[in-house]
């Protein structure tokens, strides 16, 4: 949860800064990146790929 309210407080900025829009990168060796990597993503709870 740390790391989302890390997104959200920056989304926020950005929004009061006048920008509409944000891009989050995913590219290789980002955090991100390794949850849609099943070679790392080991996890078994559901996750927003696996829900409807």
């Amino acid at each position: 949860m740390r790391c989302r309210g890390g997104f959200e407080a920056a989304a926020a900025r950005i929004r009061k800064a006048g920008l509409d829009g944000i891009e989050v990168v995913t590219s290789n060796g980002y955090l991100i990146a390794q949850f849609f990597n099943p070679r790392v993503n080991i996890r078994t709870e559901p996750t927003l790929t696996s829900i409807g």
